[in-house]
């Protein structure tokens, strides 16, 4: 993913990891006060993308920001609830919304 990736002489922006992680799936695209139980209905439950309360991930790095806090950089395979599709994607997470794999 950061084939093309070059810091700038003397300071670190990218720091490259590779170890399984969770994300914490509840609540991660909930808005702040909102629950994460779904309203939706039935068929989109049954069928909808789906992610676990802590869903597996591989880390692949730290990216620092200009405000100079990091994001941790974290590939997931996602499925709808059905198990039908499946979709790989990356998510930029701060470091509350991930743990180590245990």
């Amino acid at each position: 993913m950061f084939e093309g990736w070059f810091d700038p002489p003397g300071i670190e922006i990218l720091r490259r990891t590779d170890r399984p992680v969770e994300v914490f799936g509840t609540g991660l695209w909930c808005r702040p006060g909102r629950s994460s139980l779904s309203r939706a209905p039935g068929d989109v439950r049954a069928h909808g993308l789906k992610i676990g309360a802590f869903h597996p991930g591989q880390q692949l790095g730290w990216v620092r920001l200009s405000s100079g806090g990091w994001l941790a950089v974290v590939q997931v395979e996602l499925s709808t609830a059905d198990g039908g599709n499946t979709v790989d994607t990356v998510l930029w997470l701060q470091a509350h919304q991930l743990r180590l794999s245990k």
